[in-house]
């Protein structure tokens, strides 16, 4: 069976310059994100997404009126900006 060659794809460059997302990150980038991490238990299992990456996730939703964690999903999936804040 054939296999076909995936590559990474850098959402990056699909983004303009002036993006809000781009705006929001380079702002939340600035923060201190320790007392976030010193929240998350060591115990059980590793999340996939670092608490601020996450953090940078809800923000961005809730700047856009998305609340639902549901939707948030849906876009994460769907959207080239909540894809690029994931990377």
């Amino acid at each position: 069976m054939p296999r076909q060659l995936v590559l990474p794809l850098d959402y990056g460059i699909l983004i303009k310059e002036t993006a809000p997302v781009r705006l929001l990150d380079a702002v939340l980038e600035e923060l201190d994100y320790k007392e976030l991490q010193h929240l998350y238990s060591p115990k059980g299992r590793k999340s996939k997404v670092p608490p601020h990456i996450l953090f940078k996730i809800f923000v961005y939703a809730m700047s856009n009126g998305v609340y639902s964690t549901r939707m948030i999903q849906q876009q994460c999936e769907e959207n080239i900006n909540y894809m690029w804040l994931l990377q």
